[in-house]
C-alpha cells in the first residue's frame, strides 16, 4: 500500500479477519463422514487443542448435510453468521512492524 512502517505501526491497535458462514437450515440432517472428512476434522481438532487445552472439543463421526425444503429453496441454508477473528496489537508486535519482521517472525511472536 506504500505506506511507511513508522507511521502504520502506530495507527493500528486492532487487526480483524472476517468470513461469512452459511447457516445451515433446520431441515438439515446428521451423516457419517468420510475417512477423508474424519481425519481433517480431527487434525483441525487437534490444532485447536494445541492452541486452547482447556477447550472441550468432541466429535462423533457424524456432520451436518444440508437437505433442502420449499422454505430455503431447496438450498439447505438460510442466513448468515460472521466468523472472526481478531488481533490487539501489542507494543512488541508494533516494533516488528517498525522493523520490518518477515511475516513468519510476526506469526511466531502472534502465536506465542
Amino acid at each position: 500500500m506504500g505506506i511507511k512502517p513508522y507511521m502504520l505501526a502506530p495507527a493500528l491497535n486492532l487487526i480483524v479477519g472476517q468470513r461469512l458462514l452459511r447457516k445451515l437450515h433446520t431441515c438439515s440432517t446428521m451423516r457419517e463422514a468420510s475417512t477423508a472428512e474424519s481425519h481433517e476434522i480431527k487434525a483441525m481438532m487437534a490444532t485447536m487443542h494445541d492452541i486452547a487445552p482447556r477447550m472441550e472439543l468432541t466429535f462423533d463421526e457424524r456432520v451436518p448435510h444440508a437437505v433442502g425444503c420449499d422454505e430455503c429453496q431447496t438450498d439447505g441454508y438460510r442466513g448468515r453468521i460472521a466468523a472472526v477473528e481478531l488481533l490487539e496489537l501489542t507494543p512488541e508486535l508494533k516494533q516488528m512492524i517498525i522493523d520490518e519482521k518477515s511475516t513468519m517472525e510476526v506469526y511466531g511472536a502472534v502465536r506465542q
